[in-house]
């Protein structure tokens, strides 16, 4: 181990580095114990794994329904694709997993992330040719609600906590369906929700 500009190096043989991924992917702690091979260690890192942070986005709620979204993780899209008419920009920038199993028995395709990032595609590429009526009636912040379920498969949309006008229908319709039933099995066995949050900025 050695201090280097932003922070510590550690290298570790090939055999640690499995176990290390082992306890990463099965949740449990794991010491790194470091020094000279075959000796004791001079300085060990201890990896724990942290309790729930409950307090995470605060008094955040849902443009769909102005649902409660405070707890519940979300992921900040910083290197998005921006998807642009003359005017203005559509961007993804978040998305919160409602409803995620870890331990999903899914064909490995159906990623969460990736998943998210197809729809959000789609999503943008469907609203390009309305987004000056959409920023010219207020829906600057937009929610879209993914539901991946035995019992439901669909989506929400909404803006300002209402949904979407029904003009909007057909072109999400056509963008969006074929991406979730592409993207799931003929047997859902496993539950994932999840909401992407868009907002519309001008060029």
């Amino acid at each position: 181990m050695s201090i280097v500009e932003d922070g510590l190096l550690v290298q570790i043989p090939p055999n640690t580095m499995t176990q290390l991924r082992n306890s990463i992917k099965d949740m449990k702690d794991y010491d790194i114990k470091c020094g000279k091979i075959d000796s004791l260690p001079e300085e060990v890192i201890h990896m724990s794994w942290a309790e729930e942070d409950m307090t995470v986005n605060l008094g955040v709620r849902s443009p769909i329904d102005a649902t409660n979204l405070e707890g519940i993780q979300s992921i900040r899209i910083y290197n998005g694709t921006d998807y642009t008419n003359n005017k203005f920009v559509i961007r993804w920038t978040e998305v919160f997993f409602l409803h995620v199993n870890e331990n999903s028995r899914r064909n490995d395709s159906l990623d969460s992330s990736r998943l998210a990032e197809m729809i959000s595609q789609a999503f943008c590429l469907a609203l390009i040719s309305c987004l000056d009526q959409l920023f010219d009636s207020g829906c600057t912040k937009i929610g879209l609600r993914i539901n991946l379920d035995s019992d439901k498969v669909g989506y929400e949309v909404g803006s300002n906590g209402t949904s979407l006008p029904p003009q909007y229908s057909t072109e999400l319709d056509g963008a969006l369906i074929p991406v979730i039933m592409d993207n799931i099995s003929t047997g859902i066995e496993d539950q994932l929700v999840m909401e992407l949050l868009f907002h519309i900025l001008v060029k």
